[in-house]
């Protein structure tokens, strides 16, 4: 099976944007039990790696999420503008995010 997603459109200019989590072995109660935690116990670390010379602060932003009944913390990245804007595309996908899944068969 494939990756699967998490996907919303920005609220300023409407354009898609998500993020694509390769736990591929997932059933969708799985993959929705985990983007249910993942987006409900985010945290921004503020690391970055930035993909953009001309915009500095452009690039995929580091956060650390959890899933119950774990106590261990995971890693994640989601591309955004600034610190800012990769925290309002994470509660954006938590508060109007659709979970996609590749069709299986």
């Amino acid at each position: 099976m494939e990756p699967w997603s998490i996907v919303a459109n920005h609220p300023f200019d409407g354009d898609p944007f998500g993020l694509i989590i390769d736990l591929p072995e997932l059933t969708m109660a799985d993959a929705e039990h985990v983007a249910i935690n993942l987006l409900g116990t985010f945290q921004l670390t503020g690391a970055y790696v930035p993909s953009s010379l001309v915009h500095p602060l452009q690039g995929q932003y580091l956060f650390l999420y959890r899933v119950a009944p774990e106590r261990i913390n995971r890693m994640a990245t989601v591309w955004a503008e600034n610190l800012d804007d990769a925290e309002l595309r994470l509660n954006i996908l938590a508060a109007d995010g659709v979970l996609l899944m590749p069709a299986s068969g």
